[in-house]
């Protein structure tokens, strides 16, 4: 189903298809299916003359507790290796070639992690995906700051199949204190596409 959005509302998007195949809330899921679909939308936007940047996110949690979800510990090596390339038979670079991984203000599709440092003053539209709570580390914060600054800067930001529930935890990361911001921030995001099985 689509859903209207304003232009306030554009730094508070999200796209959610939770069909088994590619739900992040299961251990193991089609990987391959969910970036797919990521990369017909960052191109989508690319073409049209716009800085992408895509975001999987980093270890959360300290000590013994660090660690990422089983279901995308390993999408960012998969992300780096696709075909980005934006105009039909351009070869993209492969890791090992030279100038692989360089971030230059030419381009239009960039990596990052989740946090307002990941920005750059130019991204137009940014995407992350899957982000999700772990035992012993929230990933809401760091996310939190960076839609501020996406606001602050007139950026789109949307979750892919975003997982935010708390995770309680033995340390202390998740639990009565500070859920119900927790789940504000979790509601403030728009719809923009929904597809359920």
């Amino acid at each position: 189903k689509g859903s209207s959005v304003t232009p306030h509302d554009r730094a508070h998007l999200q796209v959610r298809v939770n069909f088994p195949e590619v739900n992040p809330a299961f251990d193991t899921y089609r990987i391959g299916t969910i970036l797919e679909m990521v990369r017909a939308m960052t191109l989508a936007c690319a073409y049209g003359g716009l800085r992408v940047r895509v975001c999987v996110q980093q270890s959360l949690g300290s000590g013994i507790f660090t660690g990422l979800p089983l279901a995308i510990a390993s999408m960012r090596p998969i992300l780096e290796r696709m075909d980005w390339g934006l105009r039909p038979g351009e070869a993209p670079k492969r890791p090992n070639e030279e100038g692989y991984g360089q971030e230059t203000s030419e381009m239009l599709v960039r990596f990052g992690t989740v946090g307002a440092d990941v920005l750059a003053q130019d991204d137009d539209v940014v995407i992350v995906i899957a982000p999700q709570n772990v035992v012993g580390g929230s990933i809401v914060e760091p996310l939190q700051e960076m839609v501020r600054r996406a606001e602050a800067e007139e950026k789109t930001l949307c979750l892919v199949n975003p997982n935010l529930v708390d995770r309680p935890s033995s340390n202390n990361q998740m639990q009565i204190r500070g859920r119900k911001e927790r789940r504000e921030f979790q509601d403030s995001f728009k719809d923009m596409f929904v597809l359920r099985q």
